[in-house]
């Protein structure tokens, strides 16, 4: 084979190569759409609560409540996905570590995590310029992986506020929405 054509095959393998490093497009393109797909994949419970319900049923004198009821003012959709230990995703840990990791694929950005020993809380967050355009809290526990969304134009010292440890109670009542 003369020198050419070996180089000409070299470039072309070569390029080939570079090609399939490169980076692949998301499985998913919205959140709303992997959270469907988590919920027919495990059979799981996914809803849409109206935020300004939810703002009702809080006690605002209980830790992390008024921090939740703050965030819900700038929310315009809030929605659940709830993954049970008996869904397919055998272990709760791997339904959270597995929609953790497909948020990243879609540019979400972790803020915090908390272990209680009890529980296992991450939150996560997709930024457009100064706001959060969402605001992701995964919870896993010994029953189920509550995957919670807040959407809307959500300002970052209000999550920060959320994300202290101390406030972190108001998320364990989560189990009241188990199916």
């Amino acid at each position: 084979m003369p020198f050419n054509q070996v180089r000409t095959v070299g470039f072309i393998l070569a390029a080939f190569a570079f090609a399939a490093c490169g980076e692949k497009e998301p499985m998913y393109k919205s959140s709303n759409e992997l959270y469907h797909s988590i919920s027919k994949q495990t059979n799981s419970a996914y809803f849409s609560v109206p935020p300004g319900l939810v703002s009702v049923f809080l006690d605002e004198t209980q830790k992390g409540n008024p921090e939740i009821i703050d965030i819900l003012s700038d929310v315009k959709h809030l929605s659940f996905l709830i993954v049970n230990n008996e869904s397919s995703m055998v272990k709760e840990q791997d339904a959270y570590y597995e929609i953790s990791t497909r948020l990243d694929s879609i540019c979400f950005k972790d803020l915090a995590q908390i272990n209680s020993g009890k529980e296992l809380v991450r939150i996560k967050v997709s930024q457009d310029d100064t706001l959060f355009n969402e605001l992701v809290v995964l919870v896993a526990n010994y029953d189920a992986v509550y995957c919670i969304s807040f959407k809307g134009k959500i300002a970052p010292y209000k999550v920060i506020k959320l994300a202290n440890p101390d406030n972190m109670a108001a998320l364990s009542n989560l189990d009241r929405f188990k199916k």
